[in-house]
């Protein structure tokens, strides 16, 4: 359950961002030394230090524009914290240190990081800290919601999918199947959008 202090945070900073919503903040609880190692994000986030201070390093991505999804460089393999993204599918490495820049939030400080900035954190003494993601819609999503709303409009495109699977039951299609979807999609999105149809 989350605490109501941080609920009402949380509405607040959507209604001042202009937001349907924000992700409810994650409280971390650090002790003095402790830190979390150098990686990048794939939303926006904003850092709210509560108590104790942390140093924030961080730096510009130069090498993965507008990632979708978290990414920690190490030798563990793929996942959240191994050294590939799950989407992304690229392996970047960290920049030079001097291309990092240094913060100290104290209590009552604040820090927006964009998707995608490289840092790395370090609680200078006991710190309580939260970390609100913001669900920012992305251009994909724009035109993905655009696209869902066009085709649930035609009867065709609400059958159940399983249907074009062999055999019965919950298999799912091939992906010969979904490819020959999606160009049917197209096609049919492509003459709605030419001929100005408004579902």
């Amino acid at each position: 359950k989350i605490h109501p202090g941080l609920e009402r945070l949380a509405s607040s900073l959507a209604a001042e961002l202009g937001l349907e919503r924000v992700i409810s903040p994650a409280i971390s609880v650090s002790p003095a030394g402790a830190g979390t190692p150098v990686h990048f994000d794939g939303l926006e986030v904003v850092v709210l230090q509560i108590a104790g201070s942390k140093r924030w390093r961080f730096a510009a991505n130069s090498q993965v524009e507008s990632p979708g999804f978290p990414f920690f460089p190490g030798e563990h393999g793929a996942g959240a914290r191994g050294g590939r993204s799950s989407s992304d599918g690229v392996l970047a490495v960290p920049p030079a240190a001097s291309e990092y820049h240094t913060h100290v939030l104290e209590p009552g400080g604040a820090l927006f990081l964009p998707r995608g900035w490289w840092h790395e954190t370090e609680a200078l003494e006991d710190s309580i800290s939260a970390t609100v993601r913001l669900p920012l819609q992305t251009s994909y999503h724009a035109v993905a919601t655009e696209l869902v709303r066009r085709l649930r409009a035609q009867p065709k495109w609400r059958r159940v999918v399983a249907q074009l699977a062999p055999g019965a039951g919950r298999q799912r299609p091939s992906s010969i199947a979904v490819a020959e979807l999606v160009a049917e999609a197209l096609s049919d999105l492509g003459t709605d959008l030419r001929s100005g149809a408004q579902p």
